[in-house]
């Protein structure tokens, strides 16, 4: 019964599915079908969404606590969304994770090394980056690119995971605005699986209130001194600031 459900959800998905045409043939059923699972298991509120700019590229930041969060955050836009995740979720071969890797490539999205940018700092091969790339290349093209800045799902919401400095390399080098961003209470819904088991696409609890806020755009420029001539440093920088921006969307909720 359970293979059977993930198999008929992965159907649904690939009915309404049309890669030639950005977010215009398969949008439609695909936020009607996303409705109805976001309905019993949020219900999904969100606050902010007139700070995604209309038209232009940007870089969304946000917080990772489950595995569907590139998912709520591509039914809650307006806009088309390229999610850049984790190069291991693509080489997991669990159903669930075949499924949702399916549904990211759907949407545009790309997997990306974590550790890419301290191997191009060692001077590593520039082939090692092909998702980084194609990041640079979607944002200076006017697309939205949305980071899980944790790099991995955080199994303890209540306290965020240092971000990627990655994040801060990507706004510098495009001066896109970046909009940071909160998920709330995905992790409670959809956990993600202990290690070495199977990935359920299914909800784990019903009701528990899902929540994203986004907050007002911000540039690189205007995070990081003029005076600060080192890079990296300046990428530090704007990478706290970046996670402070997080934390204070996420801890306002909370209390």
């Amino acid at each position: 019964m359970f293979l059977n459900t993930q198999l008929f959800i992965a159907v649904l998905f690939a009915l309404c599915a049309n890669r030639r045409v950005e977010g215009m043939i398969w949008m439609i059923p695909f936020k009607m079908i996303a409705g109805i699972i976001f309905y019993f298991a949020g219900p999904l509120t969100v606050e902010g969404i007139e700070n995604i700019p209309k038209s232009g590229g940007a870089l969304l930041v946000f917080n990772h606590q489950s595995f569907v969060d590139c998912i709520i955050i591509q039914y809650l836009c307006p806009r088309f969304i390229h999610p850049m995740t984790r190069e291991e979720l693509f080489s997991n071969r669990t159903l669930g994770a075949k499924i949702l890797t399916w549904m990211i490539q759907l949407f545009g999205g790309f997997s990306v090394k974590r550790c890419w940018l301290l191997k191009m700092e060692q001077g590593i091969n520039i082939t090692d980056f092909r998702g980084v790339l194609k990041a640079f290349r979607l944002l200076k093209a006017g697309k939205i690119v949305s980071i899980h800045a944790e790099g991995i799902i955080n199994r303890n919401p209540a306290q965020l995971l240092e971000f990627q400095r990655g994040v801060a390399f990507l706004a510098r080098l495009t001066g896109v605005p970046v909009i940071c961003g909160a998920i709330i209470n995905s992790g409670k819904v959809w956990p993600p699986a202990p290690h070495g088991d199977a990935q359920s696409i299914l909800p784990k609890q019903l009701r528990v209130g899902l929540k994203v806020i986004f907050d007002t755009p911000r540039l690189y420029s205007q995070l990081v001194p003029k005076v600060t001539s080192k890079k990296a440093i300046g990428d530090a920088v704007a990478t706290k600031a970046f996670q402070q921006a997080v934390e204070a969307l996420s801890q306002s909720y909370a209390s």
